[in-house]
C-alpha cells in the first residue's frame, strides 16, 4: 500500500471514530480509531484513543495514548493539558506538576490569564493533596493574581489563604480596577447590572450537565428497550449511570453487558468500583479477582481489594493488596498513607 493510500485510510478511520465517539458510540470509536493507528500513528490519533479511553474509565491507557502524542507533537496544547489532568488523576503527582508549569509557559505567550489562572490552581490543588501548604498557598495566590475574578470559585482546601487580609486587599483593588463591585460579607460578584453568587454559578453549571444527561440515558434506556443485551448500550448507559452516582443501575448494565463479553477488563473494574461505592464489598473483590486474573498489572484492582479487605476487617489481606498496589506504582501517596493506617490499626489489635 503507498503512503498515500496508508494516510487517506488512516484519515477515513479516525474520522469515522471521532464521528462515533461524539454521538456515544464509544465501543464502535475504540475500535476504528485502533484501525486508522494501524495505518498511520499520528498524535491526533493516539490523542483521539487516549480521550475514549479516559471516557471509558480507562484511564492508564488514556495516560499512555496522551503521552504518545505529545512525544510525536509538542505544540499542541490539547495533549499537555489532558495528559497533566489524567496524570494528577492517577496520582502522577510530579508529572502533573511539570505538564501544568510547561502549560503555564504556553498560556503565558498567548495572554490567556484565565488559562494560567487555572494551571497554578491546579498546582497548588496538587500541594495541598501531598500536605506541601506553603506550595499550595504560593501556587493559590499566583492562580488569583491571574484571575481575581474566579478567586471565589477555587476550593482552597486546606490553606486559608482567602481570608487573609492580604488576599482581601489584593481582591478589592483587582475588582475596583475592572469596575466590579465586591461585597466581601456576603460572598457576592455584581459586574454592573448582573449579580452572579458562586453558589447559583455552581447549581446553573450542575443542572446543564443533568440536562445533558437525562437526554442521553433517555436515549440509552430506548434503544435498550428495542435490544436490552446489546452490550454496547448497556456500556455507554452503564457509564452516564456511574457518573451520575446511580450504581445500582449501572451495575445492572455492566452485568447484562458481561453476560455477552465476558471478559470486558474495563468494565469489570467499573463493575468492582460500583459495589465498592454502594458497599457490597466481598462483591468488589469478586470483581477485582476476575480483573486480577486477566491482568495483573494495574493498581486500582488491588488497591480497590485493599480498602474492601479493611472494611471486613481481614487487615493481613489489606495489608498484602496495598503493598502490590504501591509495587506496581511506587510514587502513589494515598496508597502509602492508606498502608500506615492499615498497619497502625493492626498493631492497635495486637495491643
Amino acid at each position: 500500500m503507498s503512503i498515500n493510500s496508508s494516510f487517506q485510510q488512516s484519515t477515513y478511520f479516525h474520522q469515522l471514530a471521532n464521528e462515533q465517539y461524539h454521538n456515544g458510540k464509544f465501543t464502535l470509536a475504540l475500535e476504528n480509531i485502533n484501525k486508522a493507528l494501524e495505518y498511520k500513528q499520528k498524535p491526533e490519533s493516539f490523542y483521539l484513543r487516549g480521550v475514549i479511553y479516559e471516557t471509558l474509565g480507562d484511564n492508564e491507557n488514556a495516560y499512555k495514548d496522551y503521552k504518545k502524542a505529545l512525544d510525536l507533537d509538542k505544540s499542541d496544547i490539547c495533549y499537555w493539558e489532558n495528559l497533566a489532568k489524567i496524570s494528577k488523576e492517577l496520582e502522577k503527582y510530579a508529572e502533573s506538576i511539570e505538564y501544568f508549569t510547561c502549560l503555564i509557559k504556553f498560556h503565558i505567550e498567548s495572554q490567556e490569564n484565565s488559562s494560567i489562572a487555572f494551571c497554578y490552581y491546579e498546582i497548588g490543588s496538587i500541594y495541598d493533596i501531598l500536605g506541601n501548604y506553603e506550595q499550595a498557598k504560593k501556587n493559590y495566590g499566583k492562580a488569583i493574581d491571574f484571575d481575581t475574578k474566579e478567586a471565589f470559585n477555587y476550593k482552597l482546601n486546606n490553606v486559608d489563604l482567602i481570608y487573609t487580609d492580604e488576599f482581601k486587599a489584593k481582591l478589592n483593588k483587582s475588582l475596583m480596577d475592572n469596575s466590579i463591585f465586591y461585597d466581601l460579607n456576603s460572598s457576592k460578584i455584581q459586574l454592573e447590572d448582573d449579580t452572579l453568587d458562586k453558589a447559583t454559578f455552581s447549581r446553573k453549571k450542575s443542572n446543564q450537565n443533568n440536562y445533558v444527561r437525562e437526554d442521553l440515558i433517555k436515549k440509552y434506556e430506548s434503544e435498550l428497550a428495542q435490544n436490552p443485551m446489546d452490550p454496547e448500550v448497556n456500556s455507554n448507559l452503564g457509564n452516564i449511570l456511574k457518573e451520575a452516582k446511580k450504581y445500582n443501575e449501572a451495575i445492572k448494565c455492566y452485568e447484562r453487558f458481561l453476560e455477552k463479553k465476558k471478559n470486558n477488563k474495563i468494565i469489570l473494574i467499573k463493575l468492582s468500583d460500583c459495589y465498592f461505592k454502594i458497599k457490597e464489598y466481598e462483591k468488589a473483590i469478586f470483581y477485582c479477582d476476575k480483573f486480577i486474573a486477566l491482568d495483573k498489572k494495574v493498581s486500582k484492582a488491588y488497591k480497590i481489594k485493599s480498602i474492601c479487605h479493611f472494611e471486613l476487617g481481614d487487615l493481613e489481606l489489606a495489608l498484602e493488596n496495598i503493598n502490590i498496589a504501591i509495587e506496581l506504582q511506587p510514587d502513589n501517596f494515598t496508597s502509602k498513607h492508606f498502608k500506615k493506617e492499615i498497619e497502625t490499626k493492626i498493631k492497635y489489635n495486637k495491643l
